[in-house]
């Protein structure tokens, strides 16, 4: 009697058993399901600025970087160039901040927003081998600061003022 209590506790608890690792099994699998849908539905990065005429007339641009729009600039006019990965949460933060004080950036400056990724021979120029630097060139073209890593608008824009 004793034996079979005994098997009918043990044969018990290997079904309990069972049936706990299968609930873990699919627990895992219903974690693994949700988190590939919030990555799906996550938006592409870009680049939120104000529309020209919305800007203040005394303040200056942050921008995409473009090698016409640089060409346009450098030698003429202070230019920082902001070297940013889509994949970097430094260069998020560093966009959100430029972002949120578009109206202080000083009017005789201009941001370029450069792709890190992409623009090779740009990085080559400049020596950057790493994402989240800041390179500031006076009106002649000339590197006068730069910034690396987590970058605050503050520190940009004493950056930006030295370079006037």
């Amino acid at each position: 009697m004793r034996k079979t209590i005994l098997l009918t506790i043990a044969l018990a608890s290997l079904i309990a058993l069972s049936g706990c690792l299968k609930n873990t099994a699919s627990t895992e699998e219903s974690m693994e399901e949700p988190q590939s849908k919030i990555v799906k539905e996550m938006p592409k990065e870009t680049i939120v600025k104000a529309p020209a005429d919305m800007m203040k007339a005394d303040t200056g641009m942050f921008e995409e970087y473009s090698e016409a729009k640089f060409a346009e600039l450098k030698g003429s006019q202070p230019v920082a160039l902001f070297f940013h990965a889509n994949w970097c949460s430094t260069c998020k933060g560093i966009e959100k901040d430029l972002n949120a004080n578009l109206n202080s950036i000083p009017k005789e400056a201009t941001i370029l927003q450069v792709n890190y990724d992409t623009e090779t021979a740009l990085k080559k120029e400049y020596g950057i081998t790493m994402q989240s630097i800041i390179v500031f060139l006076n009106a002649n073209g000339t590197e006068v600061k730069r910034l690396q890593g987590e970058s605050t608008f503050p520190q940009i824009k004493e950056a930006l003022m030295a370079s006037l």
